[in-house]
C-alpha cells in the first residue's frame, strides 16, 4: 500500500497545497479519498487498466470541488463511493448547468453506496462510519493486501476514529486547530485532539492533514502542529504533497 497526499489544506488552495485529496494504490486497483483541487494530479498515479475507486467523505466544497477534473483522468471505469443516500447529490453537482454530466466523461461511471459498518469490495473491505461534523461527514478503513489504511476528516472529537484506525497501519485525521484551540462546533480537531484518538486506536502512524489554510499560514507553520501532536502520540508525521509514503 502506497500513499500520496495530493492536497493536504482544509477550505481553500493556495501557496502551500491544494484542498483535500489522498491518493493509495493497492495492488489491484487505485484509491483517491476526496475529491478536493488536489485530484487534478491523480492522472500522473493512476494505472493503464486498473479500476479506480473515489471516496467521498462529505459535500463541503473543499472536498468535492475537484470532481471537475475528473474529465483529466482516464481510468478504464471510475467507482464512486459514499454513503447511503448521497448519490443523488453527486448526480446533481457534475451536471449541467455546472459541467459535463458524467455521461459524457470518456470513461464509465458507477456509484456505490456504502452501508455502516463493513463492505466487501473487489480488492478487498472497507468500514464505514458517521464522523462528528456540521454535516453528515464518514470515515472509512480500507483493508488490503494485509495492510490498513483509516481516512477520518473532516471531524471532531469521535469514538468512531478509534474504532477505524483500530491498530491500522496507517490513520489520516484532519489537523484544521491550531494547538489548544477548541472545537467551535463545526467539527475539527486541533493536533492534540487527533493524537489523542490516534493513541487509543492504538495506530502505527498517524498523518495529519486538512490544515485550515488561513490558521496555518505557512507550511512551517505545520510544525507546531507536529511537535504538540508528537508530545502524546510519537509516531505522528505531518502528511507532505507529492511526497510518497510507503506502507
Amino acid at each position: 500500500m502506497e500513499v500520496h497526499f495530493l492536497g493536504t489544506n482544509g477550505w481553500y488552495s493556495d501557496h502551500k497545497g491544494n484542498t483535500l485529496s489522498t491518493y493509495v494504490r493497492l495492488p489491484d486497483a487505485d484509491i483517491i479519498l476526496d475529491a478536493g483541487n488536489g485530484i487534478y494530479k491523480a492522472d500522473r498515479l493512476l494505472r493503464p487498466g486498473l479500476p479506480c475507486y473515489l471516496f467521498i467523505s462529505h459535500f463541503h466544497l473543499d472536498h468535492i470541488h475537484g470532481l471537475h477534473y475528473l474529465v483529466k483522468l482516464r481510468p478504464p471505469v471510475l467507482h464512486i463511493v459514499s454513503s447511503k443516500g448521497t448519490t443523488p447529490v453527486l448526480q446533481q453537482f457534475i451536471n449541467r448547468p455546472y459541467t459535463i454530466p458524467y455521461d459524457r466523461l470518456p470513461y464509465p461511471v458507477h456509484f456505490h453506496e456504502l452501508a455502516d459498518g463493513w463492505n466487501d469490495m473487489p480488492w478487498g473491505r472497507v468500514q464505514a462510519l458517521p464522523l462528528v461534523h456540521e454535516i453528515t461527514c464518514y470515515g472509512y478503513r480500507l483493508e488490503a493486501a494485509g495492510k490498513s489504511l483509516a481516512y477520518c476528516t473532516d471531524t471532531g472529537m469521535s469514538d468512531n476514529v478509534p474504532v477505524l484506525g483500530r491498530e491500522a497501519d496507517l490513520l489520516i485525521t484532519e489537523c484544521a486547530l491550531l494547538p489548544g484551540v477548541p472545537d467551535g462546533g463545526w467539527g475539527h480537531l486541533n493536533p492534540q485532539d487527533a493524537a489523542t484518538l490516534a493513541r487509543r486506536a492504538h495506530c502505527k502512524q498517524l498523518a495529519l492533514t486538512h490544515f485550515a489554510a488561513h490558521d496555518y499560514p505557512e507550511l512551517a507553520d505545520r510544525q507546531q502542529a507536529l511537535t504538540a501532536a508528537s508530545a502524546i502520540f510519537p509516531h505522528t508525521i505531518v502528511a507532505r504533497e507529492d511526497t510518497p509514503l510507503v506502507l
